[in-house]
């Protein structure tokens, strides 16, 4: 009996994800991208995402102006936190730009708010849907990049005599990753395997800069002749080599690959938990009247993976 269910697991969720259809970013429904994984209130939902955007948004600013040099964008971590910024400022736009949309949309049929219905197709316009295309593309990078650049920092930069612990080193090196895990704890969307190929395409293209940056001689905000220690291909070239090696062959495959399972183990308890959240209802005034509830046919609808 294990071995079978063991056998449909791979069947059923993980041999699809190599598909070529994988590699999109369409869905069947584009509004399960904004929805909450759990039982939590549109409101409730829509002020965590403002709240967030904004705290990454504040020290995203915090950290690039207090450095006030270009040098800034040269660091894969401040990139990594720049794309977490862009991707839940996204998020909460996108979120915001649904719920104007719907409520204007259920005025109407006499309804207090609609959120989506069996059968329909709950897209404002294409506009949004390429949006949400987007926001799916940056969740991917920042996800994967900002737990390796986490990772990488504590155990390969820092250094307690050189290293300076400030709040934008904490946030970016530390409270990133938790706010990458929060996210995948609460949101619908559901990563695909293959999504791992535009994380490696973005390493590649920060490493082609790299090598290009340290031809052309430059000098990182410490003075010295790379971006990071790790990245010294004059001084150590068989060393960078190999870092390099490690991180696009195996650190990368392993937060992605684990992120993904976080997000399916995170769905399928869903699944089990009470009915669905209220982002998957129709949330029905009390006064509808009788010709506005011959139109509602249904309440909830059921969630399907992205």
């Amino acid at each position: 009996m294990p071995e079978s269910r063991g056998r449909s697991f791979w069947r059923r969720r993980v041999f699809p994800e190599f598909s070529r259809s994988k590699l999109s970013f369409r869905v069947d429904r584009y509004d399960v991208l904004i929805q909450p994984q759990w039982f939590i209130h549109p409101a409730g939902w829509l002020a965590i995402r403002l709240v967030v955007a904004m705290f990454v948004l504040t020290w995203c600013i915090v950290s690039g102006v207090g450095k006030n040099d270009l040098r800034w964008f040269i660091y894969l971590s401040n990139l990594a936190f720049l794309l977490l910024c862009m991707y839940l400022v996204l998020a909460a736009v996108n979120l915001l730009w649904y719920w104007v949309w719907r409520i204007r949309e259920s005025s109407r049929i006499g309804v207090t708010f609609i959120v989506m219905e069996t059968g329909e197709d709950t897209s404002p316009t294409r506009l949004w849907q390429v949006s949400l295309g987007f926001q799916w593309l940056l969740r991917s990078l920042s996800g994967d990049l900002g737990i390796m650049v986490a990772f990488t920092y504590w155990a390969f930069e820092y250094s307690p005599e050189t290293s300076t612990i400030d709040g934008p080193t904490v946030v970016i090196h530390g409270v990133n990753v938790v706010v990458i895990l929060a996210e995948h704890l609460l949101s619908h969307t559901m990563g695909r395997l293959l999504h791992i190929v535009y994380v490696w395409a973005f390493i590649g293209l920060y490493l082609l800069f790299s090598v290009i940056f340290w031809l052309r001689g430059g000098i990182n905000l410490k003075g010295h002749p790379y971006i990071y220690r790790a990245l010294d291909y004059s001084g150590d070239p068989l060393r960078a080599t190999v870092n390099v090696l490690l991180l696009v062959l195996v650190l990368c495959p392993l937060v992605h690959g684990g992120l993904w399972l976080l997000d399916l183990v995170v769905f399928l308890l869903f699944r089990r938990s009470p009915p669905a959240t209220e982002m998957t209802q129709y949330m029905i005034s009390r006064q509808v009247s009788q010709q506005s509830g011959d139109e509602v046919r249904n309440c909830v609808q059921q969630d399907k993976l992205p």
